[in-house]
């Protein structure tokens, strides 16, 4: 039975890789992936955390609105600034 279910759901997960919709962005994440992390390498933890979590919110921001999810572009810029303003003076100022 459960050999039955993994086979299944690797037939199903295969399938989805023959679909351009889904094997497009698997392929792209997975190769960027390992891309960010060889850049941020040589980069010391303070910096890399604020830069990780903005790159984040910026691709999941523009991706959201090329799907046409209702997005509050105002709120994600904000958003996005404070990070930045957070990680280049880090002890000048403190939004929650």
């Amino acid at each position: 039975m459960t050999h039955n279910r993994f086979l299944s759901s690797l037939q199903k997960w295969l399938g989805l890789l023959l679909i351009w919709k889904y094997s497009v962005p698997f392929l792209l994440d997975l190769s960027a992936s390992p891309t960010f992390f060889a850049i941020l390498r040589e980069t010391s933890i303070s910096r890399a955390v604020p830069v990780t979590k903005a790159t984040t919110l910026a691709t999941t921001a523009v991706f959201g609105m090329l799907l046409g999810e209702e997005t509050r572009v105002g709120l994600a810029l904000f958003d996005l600034m404070k990070r930045v303003v957070d990680w280049r003076c880090p002890d000048k100022l403190e939004i929650v």
